[in-house]
């Protein structure tokens, strides 16, 4: 199969269906799994918070070492990542199913049977999810071409985002209702069967860019008469991330990002249900602004990167979330076109950021090759999907706290006053506390714009001299 170096614009929009798919997984499991697990499946909030984060001590180990397979990886068939999407998504949305399955067990048999399917949802995403975010890598050596590829790639998912609502509430209304556990069993499967088939339609269009390399050795290999990198070790793997500031800096920005929209995204149901007097369709509302947000960011996100750089756009957004949280506390969310509007500014906020950050990652893998020589791409991008689980997983055993510290009694149709107060409140500082330490990791991030100039110039430098290689 010929290998392309460069993708096409077209290959970009298609490859973006696969955020469709990893869209509505996440966000299904986001904004209800908690719901499932409290009001449906029985389990205690603090019960199914502690699930969630027993699951992401597991990634600690396993997203790290897929990253490095992936690095590893080389085949003939299906190039470097296109194998573990392929055979890795058709059991992603089995488990997807059972976790949304109530067991016919005691109580006791119901937390086991959560700890096991959970554990495995989460091994089978880190096999899918990995090498989707690395992919984009191979797209182009430009490091502006990759951030209008990453926005297409947020701007089509966001579609993703802004159905799963929509979706999941039709589903479950038609057949049962929000307690119903047959009724949320068929919509895990409708979105399974919608999921599975994005991620391998979605690889279709990287098949020419993801092949068999025979030349895996890097440039300063070469010239250095180095070990290929599939020899080096994990110690000297492990010391890219340990060692990197760009990335801890990364890591710790989209992380508490990621936290603070996780602590909204857990209490939404019960915030809608009970402090917004059931308007659950306003849910759908909010979750739709992601995608005309997205689609301009396709747009805009080049000429802004190229105007601000990366850095000075996230701490921008940052400052807004902030803005717009406090502005919802102090109105106490009684006023609905408030609210709409508070919480779209704080819905541009986290895509725009959200963005900056995956295309900043691309930048961290290709700084940390120009500094060390060694294509760790696999492992930078497992370290940003373990932060990015670990941050759900912190978030959702918070949310769980939350619920138990407000008295939330999840029988009643209505709650009292103070604890509709209390989740307000929790849902507000604990995001504005996230947003500041946000702010303070970016200001040790080192890739400015004169960063992501001099990025550019040796990134250009190098892919010439793979071309001379090749040719030598």
């Amino acid at each position: 199969m010929k290998r392309q170096t460069e993708a096409t614009t077209l290959q970009a929009w298609w490859f973006g269906v696969g955020n469709i798919a990893n869209n509505l997984i996440f966000m299904l499991i986001t904004m209800f799994m908690m719901f499932f697990f409290t009001n449906v499946m029985g389990l205690d909030p603090v019960v199914a918070g502690t699930l969630f984060m027993v699951a992401r001590l597991v990634d600690a180990f396993t997203d790290p070492i897929m990253g490095m397979i992936i690095d590893r990886t080389n085949t003939k068939h299906f190039g470097k990542y296109r194998g573990f999407i392929h055979f890795g998504a058709p059991l992603l949305g089995v488990v997807v199913v059972a976790l949304f399955t109530v067991p016919n067990f005691s109580m006791g048999g119901k937390v086991l049977y959560a700890y096991v399917v959970y554990i495995i949802y989460s091994l089978c995403w880190t096999v899918v999810q990995v090498p989707q975010l690395t992919v984009p890598i191979i797209m182009s050596n430009n490091v502006a071409k990759r951030t209008r590829y990453q926005a297409i790639f947020q701007g089509v998912g966001s579609i993703g985002i802004a159905g799963t609502s929509a979706l999941a509430m039709a589903i479950v209304n038609r057949f049962g209702g929000m307690t119903d556990p047959h009724a949320w069993q068929i919509t895990a499967i409708c979105f399974a069967v919608i999921a599975t088939a994005g991620f391998e339609f979605s690889m279709l269009a990287v098949r020419n860019l993801d092949t068999y390399n025979p030349n895996v050795k890097a440039v300063v290999d070469r010239e250095k008469g180095a070990k290929s990198k599939e020899k080096i070790p994990f110690k000297e793997r492990a010391a890219f991330i340990l060692q990197n500031v760009a990335l801890f800096a990364l890591l710790i920005s989209f992380g508490t990002d990621m936290f603070a929209n996780q602590i909204n995204s857990q209490t939404n149901t019960y915030f809608f249900m009970y402090n917004m007097n059931g308007r659950t369709d306003l849910m759908s509302i909010l979750s739709a602004l992601s995608m005309p947000i997205s689609i301009v960011m396709i747009f805009l996100a080049g000429p802004i990167v190229a105007k601000f750089s990366k850095k000075k756009t996230i701490c921008f957004c940052e400052i807004v979330g902030i803005t717009a949280t406090l502005a919802i506390f102090v109105d106490g969310a009684k006023h609905i076109p408030i609210y709409l509007v508070c919480s779209a500014l704080s819905t541009i906020s986290f895509t725009v950021c959200n963005l900056m950050c995956r295309t900043a990652l691309l930048d961290v893998a290709s700084y940390t090759r120009v500094k060390t020589g060694v294509d760790a791409a696999g492992l930078m991008a497992s370290s940003f999907t373990f932060c990015n689980k670990l941050c759900q997983a912190v978030a959702s055993f918070a949310a769980g706290w939350v619920l138990k510290v407000i008295a939330l009694d999840t029988t009643a149709a209505v709650q009292s006053e103070g604890t509709m107060r209390a989740l307000l409140t929790w849902r507000t500082f604990i995001p504005v506390a996230a947003y500041v330490i946000t702010l303070l990791a970016m200001h040790f991030y080192p890739i400015d714009k004169k960063g992501e100039a001099d990025l550019q110039a040796a990134l250009d430098e190098m892919k010439k001299k793979e071309q001379e290689a090749a040719q030598s």
